[in-house]
């Protein structure tokens, strides 16, 4: 898949971009990260 220059993307998912290659210790750490996000609640004054 083609990341273009000066172009918008609206992803649903998480996209990790990495130089070599990914272990699976590091594939699960993301995967960690990702489903569990903070959680976040936005409260009016």
């Amino acid at each position: 898949w083609l990341i273009e220059s000066q172009k918008e993307y609206e992803l649903k998912y998480r996209m990790v971009v990495f130089e070599e290659d990914l272990t699976v210790p590091e594939a699960e750490a993301y995967w960690q990260a990702f489903i569990r996000a903070p959680k976040m609640s936005i409260i009016k004054n």
